[in-house]
Protein backbone atom coordinates (compact mmCIF):
# COMPACT_ATOMS: atom_id res chain seq x y z
CA UNK A 1 0.00 0.00 0.00
CA UNK A 2 0.83 3.89 -0.92
CA UNK A 3 -0.14 6.68 0.98
CA UNK A 4 -0.39 8.95 -1.67
CA UNK A 5 -2.32 12.40 -2.93
CA UNK A 6 -2.70 14.65 -6.12
CA UNK A 7 -1.07 17.86 -5.84
CA UNK A 8 -0.40 21.45 -7.62
CA UNK A 9 3.12 22.48 -6.36
CA UNK A 10 4.39 26.13 -6.07
CA UNK A 11 6.71 28.30 -7.18
CA UNK A 12 10.10 28.76 -5.28
CA UNK A 13 8.96 32.61 -4.64
CA UNK A 14 5.09 32.06 -3.30
CA UNK A 15 6.98 29.69 -1.03
CA UNK A 16 9.55 31.99 -0.04
CA UNK A 17 6.68 34.37 0.56
CA UNK A 18 4.63 32.09 2.59
CA UNK A 19 7.99 31.15 4.36
CA UNK A 20 8.54 34.44 5.61
CA UNK A 21 4.81 34.74 6.98
CA UNK A 22 5.17 31.53 8.38
CA UNK A 23 8.26 32.86 10.56
CA UNK A 24 6.44 36.48 11.65
CA UNK A 25 3.15 34.47 12.73
CA UNK A 26 5.74 31.75 14.63
CA UNK A 27 6.80 35.17 16.76
CA UNK A 28 3.61 34.94 18.36
CA UNK A 29 4.27 31.73 20.62
CA UNK A 30 1.27 29.98 20.04
CA UNK A 31 1.54 26.13 19.78
CA UNK A 32 1.07 25.75 16.43
CA UNK A 33 3.16 22.92 14.20
CA UNK A 34 3.59 25.08 11.33
CA UNK A 35 4.70 23.57 7.88
CA UNK A 36 7.85 23.71 6.44
CA UNK A 37 7.29 25.92 3.55
CA UNK A 38 9.13 23.28 0.66
CA UNK A 39 6.31 21.16 1.60
CA UNK A 40 3.32 23.17 1.08
CA UNK A 41 0.97 22.51 -2.07
CA UNK A 42 -2.89 22.49 -2.79
CA UNK A 43 -4.00 18.90 -2.74
CA UNK A 44 -6.54 18.63 -4.99
CA UNK A 45 -7.05 14.88 -4.33
CA UNK A 46 -5.84 13.06 -0.76
CA UNK A 47 -6.12 9.06 -2.06
CA UNK A 48 -5.35 7.32 1.30
CA UNK A 49 -3.61 3.90 0.90
CA UNK A 50 -3.97 2.99 -2.32
CA UNK A 51 -2.63 -0.98 -3.90
CA UNK A 52 0.87 -0.37 -5.88
CA UNK A 53 -0.24 -1.34 -8.52
CA UNK A 54 -3.09 1.57 -8.98
CA UNK A 55 -0.49 3.81 -9.62
CA UNK A 56 -0.30 3.74 -13.59
CA UNK A 57 -3.90 3.75 -13.72
CA UNK A 58 -4.11 6.74 -11.66
CA UNK A 59 -1.42 8.62 -13.35
CA UNK A 60 -2.72 7.43 -16.74
CA UNK A 61 -6.70 8.66 -15.38
CA UNK A 62 -5.26 12.30 -14.14
CA UNK A 63 -3.43 12.70 -17.40
CA UNK A 64 -6.21 12.26 -19.46
CA UNK A 65 -7.93 15.12 -17.20
CA UNK A 66 -4.74 17.19 -17.05
CA UNK A 67 -4.34 17.11 -20.68
CA UNK A 68 -7.91 18.32 -21.69
CA UNK A 69 -7.52 21.51 -19.39
CA UNK A 70 -5.55 24.55 -20.40
CA UNK A 71 -2.88 26.34 -18.08
CA UNK A 72 -4.34 28.50 -15.71
CA UNK A 73 -3.45 31.44 -13.06
CA UNK A 74 -3.94 31.34 -9.01
CA UNK A 75 -3.29 33.65 -7.02
CA UNK A 76 -3.08 33.59 -2.65
CA UNK A 77 -5.88 35.01 -0.75
CA UNK A 78 -7.16 35.74 2.65
CA UNK A 79 -6.20 33.58 6.02
CA UNK A 80 -8.31 31.68 7.77
CA UNK A 81 -8.96 28.74 9.69
CA UNK A 82 -11.05 25.34 10.31
CA UNK A 83 -13.10 24.54 12.00
CA UNK A 84 -14.03 27.92 13.27
CA UNK A 85 -12.40 30.96 14.80
CA UNK A 86 -13.09 30.08 18.06
CA UNK A 87 -11.50 26.48 17.97
CA UNK A 88 -8.90 26.52 15.20
CA UNK A 89 -7.09 23.49 14.46
CA UNK A 90 -5.73 23.98 10.60
CA UNK A 91 -4.62 27.36 9.68
CA UNK A 92 -4.50 28.30 5.61
CA UNK A 93 -4.04 30.80 3.07
CA UNK A 94 -7.04 30.58 0.72
CA UNK A 95 -6.84 30.60 -3.30
CA UNK A 96 -8.53 32.87 -5.79
CA UNK A 97 -7.90 33.38 -9.71
CA UNK A 98 -9.51 30.90 -12.11
CA UNK A 99 -11.24 29.29 -9.24
CA UNK A 100 -13.82 27.59 -11.79
CA UNK A 101 -11.14 26.05 -13.80
CA UNK A 102 -9.70 24.21 -10.65
CA UNK A 103 -13.16 23.18 -9.38
CA UNK A 104 -13.60 21.44 -12.96
CA UNK A 105 -10.11 20.28 -13.05
CA UNK A 106 -10.91 18.76 -9.51
CA UNK A 107 -14.43 17.26 -10.04
CA UNK A 108 -12.57 15.85 -13.25
CA UNK A 109 -10.15 14.17 -10.90
CA UNK A 110 -12.89 13.35 -8.43
CA UNK A 111 -14.96 11.20 -11.47
CA UNK A 112 -12.06 9.61 -13.18
CA UNK A 113 -10.42 8.08 -9.68
CA UNK A 114 -13.60 6.90 -8.71
CA UNK A 115 -14.27 4.94 -12.11
CA UNK A 116 -10.79 2.98 -10.69
CA UNK A 117 -12.11 2.33 -7.50
CA UNK A 118 -11.20 5.39 -5.18
CA UNK A 119 -13.89 6.89 -3.40
CA UNK A 120 -15.07 10.69 -3.95
CA UNK A 121 -14.86 13.00 -1.30
CA UNK A 122 -17.62 13.44 0.38
CA UNK A 123 -16.87 17.20 1.68
CA UNK A 124 -17.05 20.05 -0.76
CA UNK A 125 -13.46 21.22 -2.16
CA UNK A 126 -12.08 24.14 -0.60
CA UNK A 127 -9.00 25.55 -2.37
CA UNK A 128 -6.60 26.48 0.49
CA UNK A 129 -2.89 26.02 1.74
CA UNK A 130 -2.44 24.47 4.71
CA UNK A 131 0.18 26.16 6.74
CA UNK A 132 -0.11 25.43 10.53
CA UNK A 133 -2.08 22.64 12.75
CA UNK A 134 -2.77 23.76 16.21
CA UNK A 135 -1.47 21.65 18.55
CA UNK A 136 -3.22 23.09 21.56
CA UNK A 137 -4.62 26.45 22.69
CA UNK A 138 -2.19 27.67 24.47
CA UNK A 139 -0.70 30.89 22.72
CA UNK A 140 -3.55 31.09 19.86
CA UNK A 141 -5.28 33.73 21.17
CA UNK A 142 -2.05 35.71 20.44
CA UNK A 143 -1.98 34.66 17.45
CA UNK A 144 -5.33 34.81 15.86
CA UNK A 145 -5.68 38.22 15.14
CA UNK A 146 -2.13 39.11 13.62
CA UNK A 147 -2.61 35.68 11.48
CA UNK A 148 -6.47 36.76 10.83
CA UNK A 149 -5.18 40.16 9.49
CA UNK A 150 -2.66 39.06 7.48
CA UNK A 151 -2.19 41.24 4.46
CA UNK A 152 -1.85 39.01 1.36
CA UNK A 153 0.05 40.49 -1.38
CA UNK A 154 -0.68 39.31 -5.19
CA UNK A 155 1.27 36.51 -5.33
CA UNK A 156 0.11 34.72 -8.73
CA UNK A 157 1.37 31.77 -10.65
CA UNK A 158 0.32 29.57 -12.87
CA UNK A 159 -0.81 25.82 -12.88
CA UNK A 160 1.35 23.78 -15.53
CA UNK A 161 0.95 20.22 -14.17
CA UNK A 162 -0.33 18.20 -11.87
CA UNK A 163 1.95 15.82 -9.49
CA UNK A 164 1.25 12.66 -7.69
CA UNK A 165 3.54 12.00 -4.84
CA UNK A 166 3.78 9.37 -2.19
CA UNK A 167 3.65 10.70 1.61
CA UNK A 168 5.55 8.93 4.13
CA UNK A 169 4.78 9.68 7.82
CA UNK A 170 8.26 10.22 9.84
CA UNK A 171 8.44 11.38 13.38
CA UNK A 172 9.87 14.87 12.05
CA UNK A 173 7.22 15.02 9.44
CA UNK A 174 5.85 13.70 6.50
CA UNK A 175 8.40 12.95 3.26
CA UNK A 176 6.89 13.27 -0.23
CA UNK A 177 8.05 11.51 -2.81
CA UNK A 178 6.97 12.60 -7.02
CA UNK A 179 5.69 9.13 -8.15
CA UNK A 180 4.25 11.20 -11.57
CA UNK A 181 3.61 14.47 -13.40
CA UNK A 182 0.52 15.32 -15.42
CA UNK A 183 0.93 18.49 -17.61
CA UNK A 184 -1.76 20.58 -18.69
CA UNK A 185 -2.56 21.54 -22.17
CA UNK A 186 -0.42 24.76 -23.08
CA UNK A 187 -2.18 27.96 -23.31
CA UNK A 188 -3.16 29.20 -26.81
CA UNK A 189 -3.71 25.24 -27.70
Amino acid sequence: MVRTFLAIDLPDRVLKYIGTAIESWRLHGANVRWVVPERIHLTLKFLGEVEANLIPSIIEGCSSISTDTTEFSLELGETGVFPTIERPRILWIGIYGDIMILRKLQRGIEDVLAGIGIAKEQRPFIPHLTVGRVRSPRGIHRLMGPFMKTEIPLASFRVTSLSLYRSTLTPKGPIYDLLGRCPLAPAGT
